[in-house]
């Protein structure tokens, strides 16, 4: 924000330059007033999502005048229930997610990532591919993408949906139940799909690398929102990019990474190889 000291009275035209400053100055205290009320951001596991709870712990949002409330999720279809219900302003969704049926029509604010890699479809060891899931148990989670990454996997592989035993299932019991060999294949991505990987037994057989650019993370709330904070992307954007400078923080990685029950060179690499994180620079209205 340009500062008023640099006006020095008696110049030429110092009244009325004067005069402007005080009115920029009135206007940034209006358009830099914290929200009247806490902005509810939704938060499921996820490591980019890890970026937006550094962004209210360093008081990233504060410092854009935002009141951020982080409400902690289980998983992605968790927080589009408690967005749906109104008991939060703001989640991440996908895509898929924002052109699907909502009873609060979604307005996207801010990209976070694109997912190249990270998404995965695990199968036991001796299922070698996809094509060899035909007749097989597979768990998804519903009310996310999921669905739709398995049947562009089916896809790959020249199946459809009919082929296999779709079960849907809450992400962390579909998670669990395949852990325990109650299924052949799931549908999962990080920390659970890194957490069943170094279990053993189990294998990549599709990922996000396969269809790129089709899963993107995007923060979401409505019109409501949107009419009480016009200015709300632009300020997301800010916050995101500061953000994102903080990955070379080791403290700060270190404390993303142990909210996703990772090690710091494991969330590190995955936010490296297998997402893409959108800079605020590349950011649309």
């Amino acid at each position: 924000m340009r500062s008023t000291a640099d006006v020095r009275p008696g110049s030429s035209g110092g009244g009325l330059l004067g005069l402007v400053a005080v009115a920029a100055g009135l206007w940034a205290m209006l358009v830099w007033r914290p929200t009247s009320e806490p902005l509810r951001l939704a938060l499921d596991p996820w490591p980019s999502e890890e970026l937006l709870w550094l962004a209210k712990e360093r008081g990233l949002f504060a410092a854009e005048g935002l009141d951020v409330q982080v409400v902690e999720m289980q998983s992605a279809a968790d927080s589009h229930i408690a967005f749906e219900r109104g008991h939060v302003d703001l989640m991440v969704a996908t895509c898929a997610e924002l052109v699907g049926p909502n009873d609060r029509a979604l307005r996207a604010v801010l990209a976070l990532d694109a997912s190249f890699g990270a998404d995965v479809v695990l199968a036991r060891n001796g299922i070698a591919d996809v094509a060899a899931l035909k007749g097989r148990r597979v768990a998804y989670e519903p009310g996310s993408l999921a669905a739709h990454h398995l049947l562009r996997a089916l896809e790959s592989a020249g199946l459809g949906w009919n082929d296999v035993t779709a079960v849907p299932m809450a992400l962390v019991s579909s998670n669990e139940a395949f852990a325990k060999g109650e299924f052949d294949a799931v549908v999962t991505y990080p920390p659970w799909s890194v957490e069943l990987v170094k279990a053993g037994g189990v294998h990549p057989i599709f990922d996000s690398s396969r269809i790129p650019n089709e899963i993107v993370d995007l923060v979401v709330t409505d019109a409501t929102v949107l009419k009480r904070i016009p200015d709300l992307p632009a300020r997301l954007r800010r916050v995101w990019g500061k953000a994102q400078l903080l990955l070379s923080d080791d403290a700060a990685l270190a404390a993303m990474a142990a909210r996703e029950r990772m090690s710091a060179s494991e969330f590190h690499a995955v936010l490296g190889d297998g997402i893409r994180l959108v800079p605020a620079g590349e950011q649309v209205d």
